[in-house]
């Protein structure tokens, strides 16, 4: 199974945690790496979900990330689809 990764001269970077974050995964700062990718649930065009382990708490999650290369994309659809006319 392929699972998503950043490019060596690329850095990810958190878009959105969830309000309900629960305190033994709290971050200052968040990365891919701080989770073992398990599988993939989800491809699309713009994103991947997958079934990650969070590696200080122990905890499963679903870990959105989106692919960098198409967030351009997503913005202009978004401008576009939720501008007032």
């Amino acid at each position: 199974m392929r699972l998503p990764s950043a490019a060596p001269h690329e850095s990810t970077k958190t878009i959105a945690v969830a309000g309900h974050c629960p305190e033994d995964m709290a971050a200052q700062r968040w990365s891919v790496d701080d989770f073992i990718l398990q599988r993939k649930l989800y491809e699309g065009a713009l994103s991947v979900i997958c079934h990650a382990q969070h590696k200080r708490s122990g905890r499963h999650v679903a870990l959105k990330i989106y692919k960098r290369s198409r967030l351009r994309e997503m913005e202009r659809f978004q401008v576009r689809t939720w501008s007032p006319l």
